[in-house]
């Protein structure tokens, strides 16, 4: 498929007329003598992002070959030839080090990142989906292995017996393949993913039945007298459940909404209430922006859903048919929740069959709240309200909340002291929930099959730090809009509940990656509960979500489970036991390297499937190799995530310290393994790793990291998919075409001098770097647009895009670009469509005009790359690493250390 190219991005050294730099936060100027480095030579991300999506344009990317891994965020064509795309599976090292010892003096962390339900792009192949009836998909004997047939299995007997390329085991061949004709194609021997539909032995258990205690729903008729306490008295010890499966059924919602006086008042409520009816039933009054929403429902149509109110009471609704109107059942204890009906009543129900009842619920409710005082929300108790409902089946909840809960379950009171922790050694107390309530609820959740979604709409300080931890651990979202208003936020929140309900979803999850002889998964990060060490357990899994499964090598005591009872007593008995098991195990060079991803998981539809992924890599012995076949986007993305995941252990200054210190010391032993001969006043950067300082950089300037009130809610876009999380963290700096519809016309362009790159303000000039003192300029963070107007943008530009002869006469500024009818403002507004295109949702689009708008200071923060967000631009960071490189080089090669942090402490 030939996409359009793209023109290249202007050479730095052709900016003669730079512009003063916006208004920006404060930065770090670099300490001491700067090194000299000509900005001429040092790599440019702009070049690699516009090199690499110029390559992807004219090929497409074999996932067997010697073809260089595309960007994250390229839009590319994969074809499977039995390796899972980078889509579904990204290591950090596309050639697996041969040993532990390897592996260590490199100090490149070794792990995957896989995202299991990624979005493909729209010209490739549907995923295959396979079905071996009730035996199930063939798997290995090996009850430590057990892992699914696939591509990289290799064959004996005549095709009567099959080799498990993970662990050696000979498997006999299933009937299937020994019935069916040779020529029949098999997808599961072919590609590298694929689903296998799986029989009942594979369905979710029930879960345990200490579940029951605070949130079952009521199952009995009204005629059993059996007493709740007395079904307490019956339940099963905690973490005992039942052996009974429950069956795969389509996925179904609750949606909680906040009735309190905060909601009603902002127009919160409303808002939300307009953007359910629009999911559920299309937007026939044209009231939105997104021309799509008009013509189609974004709901599916096998799903259900059940509509959840709550205040100070809790309010259900029986969607009876025989009813005029959906009847209120409300419930006012708010410490021991239930469900007033069964859930498999009329508390759920079809929209479509019901529209007569929820459309004029829906539509109503703002307005039957309209005179409410009530200030306070039970948060809590609405989650173990939708929960009572969702025990029995699984699902997904979503809540609409606007205040700190202070009653009901979990409920919480304002830290007047949280300004003051701050930068201080009590600083990770602010990222752990302060009620165990809100880690188990989320803990339940999840042996239930349900994810949890909240939408915080606060106009004060909420506690995000505690809130967050359930849609964390349960593979929910979080998606904040402080101080609602629905001029401004509406269509953006619309965007983001049409991705929610749209995007591919499973529930009732567990994802376990299983390694080559000789290699284990270390640890899990992202959005999900681990529940062991091998195991990932997901409430709900979906296209953007991301874990990264950190890799280590194994040892004799690794396995100990498995070790026989005289094979434990001469371990005990020998000498010199500790050195000699636990010594790693080394790979075979001449062999591959294997990997395979499993996700158990029930479709949206209600089928029960495995998704597998494979990956097959080369075993490298030269640490050369090694630096080679990295990837600098899978490295950058798992210091992230391990950074996330300190959090709540260490102050963020320390984690700061950290990843410099690793991105230092992985520098620092590329020069002394593979360069050697240069000259210790030259920075040397990896083949594969140009661009890790401006990433780490940039990094550190990331509002979780910087150290600011918003870093709680920002945390969980380090669990999305790459693609989604490089957007965020780093961005995108676009010239916008500046000339007439005329030119325009004439030249024919989508737009002319467009370019990708991170806002590298030392690369382009002595200030803020920009081309030419003149022009519109855009950032993007996959949230927030800016478009920034020049001083001396033409009198054709302001018309032909707003309509005005000049930048005084733009009152009000508009919160999007008007449609006006000339080909200049349908490029531009093309532009804008195509990046929100990319992560589906709807940007806050925000114009600045150069010296008059106090926002510009926030458009300047955006360019991560100058001297702003409390850091060092990118030519001060490159300097101050190698600062520290050359010390190091000066004292024998001795650990790196950055404020308290060591290059020994890293975890790998």
């Amino acid at each position: 498929m030939n996409r359009p190219r793209r023109p290249p991005p202007l050479n730095p050294s052709q900016n003669t007329n730079p512009i003063p730099q916006p208004p920006h936060t404060a930065g770090t100027p670099l300490q001491g003598l700067r090194t000299k480095l000509d900005p001429v030579q040092i790599p440019s991300t702009a070049h690699q992002i516009t090199e690499d999506e110029d390559r992807w344009t004219k090929e497409s990317y074999l996932t067997v070959g010697e073809q260089p891994v595309p960007l994250s965020a390229s839009q590319y064509h994969a074809i499977d030839q039995g390796n899972s795309t980078p889509r579904f599976l990204r290591p950090t090292i596309y050639a697996v080090p041969a040993s532990a010892d390897l592996q260590g003096l490199t100090h490149v962390p070794f792990g995957i990142h896989i995202t299991p339900l990624a979005q493909q792009a729209p010209e490739e192949a549907p995923i295959p989906v396979v079905d071996f009836g009730e035996a199930g998909p063939p798997r290995c004997e090996a009850l430590e292995c057990r892992a699914y047939i696939n591509p990289w299995c290799t064959w004996e007997g005549g095709g009567l017996r099959w080799i498990c390329n993970l662990c050696g085991k000979v498997n006999d061949a299933p009937p299937e393949y020994l019935s069916a004709p040779s020529t029949t194609p098999r997808a599961e021997l072919q590609k590298g993913t694929v689903d296998f539909l799986v029989p009942a032995v594979y369905w979710a258990p029930v879960p345990p039945k200490r579940l029951i205690h605070a949130f079952v729903p009521v199952t009995v008729s009204n005629s059993d007298t059996q007493s709740r306490k007395s079904m307490e008295n019956k339940l099963l010890p905690i973490g005992n459940p039942e052996t009974a499966t429950r069956n795969p059924t389509p996925m179904n919602y609750v949606f909680a909404l906040d009735v309190s006086l905060e909601a009603v008042q902002s127009g919160f409520l409303e808002s939300a209430c307009k953007i359910l009816l629009e999911v559920l039933y299309g937007n026939s009054n044209g009231e939105t922006e997104n021309p799509e929403a008009t013509s189609r429902s974004w709901w599916n149509p096998e799903s259900k859903l059940a509509i959840v109110t709550f205040d100070r009471e809790l309010c259900f609704y029986d969607f009876d048919p025989d009813s005029p109107q959906a009847k209120m059942l409300i419930v006012s204890d708010i410490e021991e929740v239930f469900a007033p009906m069964p859930s498999t009543s009329t508390l759920f129900v079809d929209p479509q069959e019901s529209r007569t009842l929820l459309e004029p619920l829906l539509s109503n409710l703002s307005n039957t709240y309209s005179q409410t005082v009530c200030a306070q929300a039970a948060l809590g108790s609405s989650i173990a309200a939708a929960l009572s409902l969702l025990s029995q089946s699984g699902g997904q909840v979503v809540v609409f909340g606007t205040c700190l809960p202070k009653i009901g379950l979990g409920m919480l009171t304002d830290r007047d002291n949280e300004r003051t922790m701050y930068n201080t050694e009590n600083e990770p107390i602010l990222f752990k929930p302060r009620e165990a309530i809100w880690k188990e609820m989320a803990e339940e959740c999840v042996d239930c099959g349900v994810g949890v979604s909240l939408v915080m709409a606060p106009s004060r300080w909420a506690d995000l730090g505690t809130l967050g931890v359930v849609p964390k651990l349960t593979g929910g979202d979080m998606y904040f809009h402080p101080k609602f208003d629905p001029e401004r936020d509406q269509e953006i929140l619309a965007s983001q509940i049409r991705r929610l309900v749209n995007r591919e979803t499973g529930y009732q999850a567990t994802l376990r990656l299983r390694c080559t002889t000789g290699m284990h998964v270390k640890a899990h990060y992202g959005n999900a509960w681990e529940r062991s060490a091998t195991d990932v357990n997901f409430g709900t899994v979906d296209a953007d979500k991301s874990v990264y499964a950190s890799l280590d090598y194994t040892s004799a005591l690794d396995n100990f489970s498995s070790l026989t009872l005289d094979t434990i007593s001469s371990l005990i008995n020998q000498k010199g036991t500790s050195t000699q098991h636990h010594q790693k195990q080394s790979i075979d060079t001449a062999k591959q390297a294997y990997f395979q991803s499993a996700l158990l998981y029930t479709t949206a539809a209600g089928e029960r499937r495995v998704r597998v992924c494979n990956l097959s890599l080369p075993v490298v012995a030269l640490a050369g190799n090694v630096y080679r076949y990295g990837d600098y986007e899978g490295v950058v993305a798992a210091l992230a995530k391990i950074a996330m995941a300190q959090m709540s252990l260490k102050p963020l200054r320390d984690i700061r310290d950290s990843l410099t210190a690793q991105c230092a010391e992985l520098l620092l032993h590329y020069r002394r393994y593979c360069a050697a001969a240069s000259a210790a006043s030259q920075l040397i950067l990896p083949e594969g790793f140009t661009l890790l300082p401006v990433y780490i950089n940039c990094l550190l300037k990331s509002r979780p990291l910087k150290g600011k009130f918003m870093q709680r809610f920002s945390s969980p876009f380090f669990f999305r998919s790459l693609g989604t999380f490089f957007f965020w963290v780093f961005g995108t700096f676009l010239a916008l075409p500046f000339c007439s519809s005329f030119l325009a016309d004439f030249f024919g362009f989508f737009f002319l001098g467009f370019f990708h790159f991170l806002a590298a303000m030392e690369l382009l000039g002595p200030s803020v770097g920009f081309p030419v003192g003149l022009g519109m300029r855009a950032t993007d963070d996959g949230e927030v647009m800016f478009m920034w107007l020049g001083g001396d943008v033409e009198e054709s530009n302001w018309r032909d895009l707003f309509g005005v002869s000049n930048a005084h006469e733009l009152k009000p500024v508009p919160k999007r670009l008007p449609e006006l009818s000339n080909s200049f403002s349908t490029r531009v507004r093309a532009i804008v469509a195509n990046l929100e295109y990319q992560t589906g949702i709807t940007r806050r689009f925000i114009i600045v005009r150069q010296n008059l708008d106090a926002l510009e200071i926030d458009f300047a923060n955006m360019l991560m790359e100058d001297t702003n967000n409390d850091g060092m631009s990118y030519l001060d960071y490159l300097c101050y690493v190698h600062r520290l490189i050359s010390h190091s080089l000066d004292n024998g090669y001795s650990a790196i250390t950055v404020g308290k942090s060591t290059s020994k402490k890293i975890p790998w």
